[in-house]
């Protein structure tokens, strides 16, 4: 498992992907706090610079429960 944090150097406040090399599926958090001393992408990077760090990953929903499930 990877996990790379994106975020405000400042606060240390901003988002997380992470993901599994072998299946490249991952989950997106949406609001956490970056630890110190963790590595941190800053909201205004690049393209360019988040492909260097986050591979190409399927996403998994944040949700996949739905009623219907195994009633």
């Amino acid at each position: 498992m990877h996990i790379t944090y994106t975020g405000s150097p400042e606060s240390r406040i901003g988002f997380a992907t992470m993901w599994c090399d072998v299946g490249h599926h991952g989950i997106f958090l949406p609001r956490v706090g970056i630890p110190e001393g963790a590595e941190m992408l800053s909201f205004d990077a690049t393209a360019e610079e988040r492909a260097a760090v986050i591979p190409e990953i399927d996403l998994i929903p944040t949700d996949p429960y739905t009623p219907d499930d195994g009633e």
